[in-house]
């Protein structure tokens, strides 16, 4: 079965406005490097807000505070994230969730500290 002459001119047409299209929109050149770029440009600030971060944390007066300022950034991290997760419809009940698990974590760092010293005291009057 042959394409008559009019399937033949709509194929052209076609053909000829694919073409008009392809040449009206501009060629914008792949540029391969942006993303390592980028990505480089990422790990240097973060490495300098961490370095940042330790040397003020060094000072006395101002590692407290930067303490507590990173200990309310966590908490409010974690009840997004639980909020998040577990599909909580109010962030009262995350809040709740978070401060559980805080306590949890007190606790077990308290029973740590003892035994940490408990054992350094032991070893220590070993030798």
């Amino acid at each position: 079965m042959t394409a008559g002459p009019a399937q033949h001119e709509v194929h052209t047409a076609e053909r000829e406005l694919a073409l008009e299209m392809e040449a009206v929109q501009p060629r914008i050149p792949r540029l391969r490097w942006r993303r390592p770029v980028a990505f480089l440009i990422v790990i240097v600030i973060v490495l300098v807000l961490w370095e940042g971060v330790k040397f003020l944390g060094g000072t006395p007066w101002l590692g407290a505070v930067i303490l507590l300022v990173l200990w309310v950034w966590i908490l409010v991290a974690m009840v997004v994230a639980v909020r998040q997760a577990l599909d909580y419809e109010d962030t009262q009940r995350a809040l709740i969730t978070c401060a559980v698990a805080w306590g949890i974590m007190f606790l077990i760092r308290i029973l740590g500290t003892f035994i940490g010293v408990g054992s350094a005291t032991v070893a220590s009057t070993a030798f």
